[in-house]
C-alpha cells in the first residue's frame, strides 16, 4: 500500500479531518432540513469521522480530528465559517491549523 512505501522512506501520512459545519453547528443541520422530511435523530453526524478514522487507524495512518474542538469554540460563540458559506472563516483556518500544529508536537515534529 501507498503509505507502508511512505513509512519505508520515513515519511509519515497524517489524515487531518475537516469539520462539515452541520456537524459542529446543530442549528446549520436544522436549517439544511428545514424543507424536507427528515430529523435530527435521523443523521449520526460522527459516523463519517468514526469510520474515517477507524478505517485510517487499521492502516497505521494518523488522524487529526478536530470536530470536537470545533464544537467547543462553537459552543463558546465562536463563527468558525463564512456567513452563508460552509467553508472556513480566518478564525475556523486558525484552529485547524492549531489543532495541526498540536497534533505534530504531539508526535514529536
Amino acid at each position: 500500500m501507498f503509505h507502508i512505501r511512505l513509512s519505508e522512506r520515513g515519511i509519515r501520512l497524517i489524515l487531518a479531518l475537516v469539520p462539515a459545519l452541520q456537524s459542529v453547528e446543530e442549528a446549520q443541520l436544522r436549517r439544511s432540513l428545514t424543507y424536507s422530511r427528515y430529523w435530527l435523530s435521523d443523521f449520526d453526524v460522527d459516523k463519517p469521522y468514526r469510520e474515517l478514522t477507524d478505517f485510517a487507524e487499521e492502516l497505521g495512518i494518523e488522524v487529526v480530528n478536530p470536530v470536537d474542538r470545533f464544537r467547543e469554540a462553537a459552543a463558546d460563540g465562536r463563527k468558525l465559517y463564512l456567513k452563508h458559506d460552509m467553508h472556513f472563516n480566518e478564525t475556523g483556518h486558525e484552529l485547524f491549523a492549531m489543532e495541526i500544529a498540536e497534533h505534530l508536537r504531539r508526535a514529536g515534529y
